[in-house]
This record gives structure tokens, C-alpha cells and sequence, in this order.
């Protein structure tokens, strides 16, 4: 299975989490992917701040898929509807959203890695809506 991003391969190692922003047609998506060639099991997702989202209204950062996700198969992901760039940007007021990803091998090894994503630089990117 391809994952969200076709231009980059499955890596050959066992399980590789990987969280990212995604920012596509004015609408802000969280994508998981396993890059890796085996399953990730108990894969857990914490965020250091809540992510609002759908209007600023929810924090998704309490959605199962982030922390009920018990197994990710090989170059599965998924991609999480957030909300319209500019609701995201009015409502998620932090420079940075950092998350912790935890997750084990399919040999049962536990694997960590905090991903920060610096949210100035999604916010100044061009858009059609602009001004």
C-alpha cells in the first residue's frame, strides 16, 4: 500500500510512526503513517497542547485514533480531517505543536520520538486566501 506521501518509499526497518502536518486546498489534515516494513502495535499519540479543530469547537487530540491505535500495519495510514486553514491558525494560537509518539515492534520493542512542527511556517506559506 503507498502511503500518504508517493514519492517517498517505505523505509526497511521495522515499524516507523510518523506524524505529520498537512496542509492541502486551505484544509489542515494530522496524517499517521507506519513508513516501515513491519506492523507498529499500541501506537499512542500525545499532544503537549490540545488541538482544537471542526471550528475551534473539539480538541482531536482526545479522538481514539490518536491514542487507542492498536495496530498499524505497514505503510498504513491515516489522515485526519482538522479544519479550514484559517480556523486552525485563529484557533490553535501556539508556535509550535509538539507531540510524543510511542509505539512497539513487532518484536515487542517500545520506540519513541517527539516530533515538533514549527506552526509559523505552515501559517506564512502562500494561499489563495491570502491577503
Amino acid at each position: 500500500m503507498p502511503g500518504p506521501f508517493p514519492d517517498i518509499p517505505i523505509v526497511p526497518v521495522p515499524a516507523e510512526v510518523i506524524v505529520d502536518l498537512v496542509l492541502r486546498d486551505e484544509v489542515v489534515f494530522i496524517v499517521i503513517w507506519n513508513a516501515g516494513a513491519r506492523s507498529a502495535q499500541d501506537v499512542n499519540i500525545a499532544f503537549r497542547t490540545p488541538l482544537l479543530g471542526l471550528g475551534g469547537n473539539k480538541n482531536l487530540a482526545e479522538l481514539p485514533v490518536f491514542r487507542e491505535l492498536t495496530y498499524l500495519a505497514p505503510g498504513k495510514h491515516f489522515e485526519v480531517f482538522v479544519d479550514t486553514a484559517i480556523s486552525f491558525f485563529e484557533n490553535n494560537k501556539e508556535k509550535f505543536l509538539e507531540l510524543q509518539i510511542t509505539w512497539k515492534d513487532a518484536e515487542g520493542k517500545k520506540n519513541e520520538r517527539t516530533i515538533r512542527h514549527n506552526l509559523e511556517v505552515y501559517k506564512q506559506l502562500p494561499s489563495i486566501t491570502n491577503k
